[in-house]
């Protein structure tokens, strides 16, 4: 299981690699997409705990999402604004998820349904069919402590990726 900033710093990677590769810097809107799109979907969290059901890695961690997402952003630049380049702005959204999907399948259990609506859930070492979800009382302590670590861990990574970012003065105040 990623966490936000492992998410973020992913996807950043991605988003630096394209730089250097194509020697050209991505513009705001293109860095905000992408970063958007790699915490957009564990945004279903929401949905679980607003109306009590589990919905966290269903469609949104897809590649169904995927598609909706380019074809969203795409047909909102379309009909709102067509000067901007709506297939270049959902690419970045589509990767952004894309890059979310990425870090969830190398991490593991309980894998991804990438095939959703499927119940196959795929991850760097398999595959399995009908994940079942379990509350919060039913994680085994062992698991909820692994869980606990990783999240310390994430933090930990956010703050060396925002100590980076301060020291290359990609940001000039806190």
């Amino acid at each position: 299981m990623s966490f936000a900033f492992g998410h973020l710093v992913f996807s950043w990677l991605i988003g630096k690699s394209k730089e250097k590769i194509s020697k050209t810097k991505l513009l705001r809107v293109e860095w905000f997409l992408l970063l958007f799109g790699a915490v957009f979907p564990d945004g279903d969290y929401l949905i679980d705990w607003i109306f009590g059901i589990n919905f966290h890695r269903t469609i949104t961690h897809s590649f169904l999402m995927v598609l909706l997402s380019f074809l969203v952003i795409y047909f909102v630049c379309y009909f709102f604004d067509k000067k901007l380049n709506g297939k270049r702005l959902g690419l970045f959204f589509a990767i952004g998820i894309l890059s979310h999907l990425i870090a969830d399948f190398i991490m593991g259990s309980p894998g991804v349904p990438l095939l959703w609506p499927l119940e196959y859930r795929f991850w760097l070492w398999g595959f399995s069919y009908h994940y079942i979800h379990l509350t919060l009382e039913q994680i085994p302590k062992e698991e909820l402590v692994m869980h606990l670590r990783w999240a310390i861990f994430d933090m930990g990574l956010g703050v060396l990726w925002l100590g980076y970012l301060f020291f290359k003065n990609k940001i000039k105040e806190f």
